[in-house]
């Protein structure tokens, strides 16, 4: 499982550098604006966003648009190999941290809170909700920790027909790509 796990993760970054960064804006763009559309959106009063790297899909006009909207935004930091949570005031608080993500920075408060949506990265995704991460499963600690429901984000060729998963992974109930939204099934 290890190993199809890695040449997965190693074939779809391969992918995503590969795609010119004109397609790749284009993509993003498409996707934050289904996303800032849907009522899930428009109904919530509190957000969990990462802050994209490495090609994920792009999150800042999410969390502009939420921050002006009035919505709580909350962005995630790595502390001592866990994700803490913490409240974003302006997107100039964020700054490169654990392993060059843009985070808050050391002297933010982390916070537990009840999120409506938990927007999440990932490198692939199924129509069941399974989610392929970077490794390390820190995501996946941090969701069994945290309510809300779980969106993923997603550019169409990440949504594949399986993807490797372990009883420990924790499942999405929705996927964002720039062509669809993907409701999970749970199984």
């Amino acid at each position: 499982m290890k190993q199809e796990k890695k040449r997965l993760r190693e074939g779809i970054l391969r992918a995503l550098r590969r795609m010119p960064f004109a397609e790749y804006a284009d993509k993003s763009s498409v996707l934050e604006n289904r996303f800032l559309s849907s009522p899930e959106f428009i109904s919530a009063d509190s957000l969990l966003v990462y802050a994209a790297f490495d090609r994920e899909p792009e999150t800042r006009k999410i969390i502009r648009t939420a921050m002006a909207l009035g919505k709580r935004v909350f962005v995630p930091r790595v502390e001592c190999r866990e994700i803490c949570v913490c409240k974003l005031t302006s997107m100039g608080e964020l700054a490169p941290g654990a392993f060059g993500i843009h985070e808050p920075p050391a002297e933010a408060k982390c916070e537990d809170h009840e999120f409506d949506i938990i927007v999440v990265p990932g490198l692939a995704f199924d129509k069941a909700g399974h989610r392929l991460g970077r490794g390390g499963g820190f995501y996946d600690r941090l969701l069994k920790k945290l309510g809300g429901m779980r969106i993923g984000l997603a550019f169409d060729e990440q949504v594949l027909e399986g993807v490797p998963n372990e009883a420990h992974d924790v499942l999405m109930d929705k996927i964002f790509t720039n062509s669809q939204v993907v409701e999970c099934r749970k199984n």
